[in-house]
Formats: structure tokens, sequence, C-alpha cells
């Protein structure tokens, strides 16, 4: 029974875990002929975000902080 309390309260800690936001501090760069696109990365599972300063991966749901990248931009 000890077991298995532990192991029902790591899982919940994980869980909680994603409900903390992780800075986005990784991008990655696509080249084509005329431009260069740079997509943010998920600092959690490595997901290539599908748009900028979106909430939550789309990858694996976790909640997501954008303001190192706001104040590289500004």
């Amino acid at each position: 029974m000890y077991k298995r309390n532990l192991l029902l309260l790591a899982l919940t800690a994980d869980q909680l875990l994603y409900r903390l936001p992780m800075t986005v501090t990784d991008t990655i760069s696509y080249k084509d002929r005329r431009r260069t696109e740079v997509y943010p990365i998920c600092p959690r599972c490595g997901t290539v975000l599908e748009r900028e300063y979106q909430a939550y991966c789309n990858g694996c749901g976790q909640k997501l902080d954008w303001r190192r990248v706001e104040a590289d931009d500004g």
C-alpha cells in the first residue's frame, strides 16, 4: 500500500508541474530560397510550436511562459 501511495503522489506531482509555466528559450530555423522561418520549441517535450505566444504546448500540454521572448523582442 505504501508503494502505491508513493507512486500516486509522484504521478500527481508530475501532472501538477504541467500547470507551472516553463520559459520558452529555444528555437529552430527553417530556410527556403527566399526567407528563414524561426519557430519556438517546447521546453518540456521538444515539439516545434505551431504559433508563437500560445498558452500551452500542443504536444504535451505544458503551460508556456513567453516573458523572456518578449524581453528579447523589446
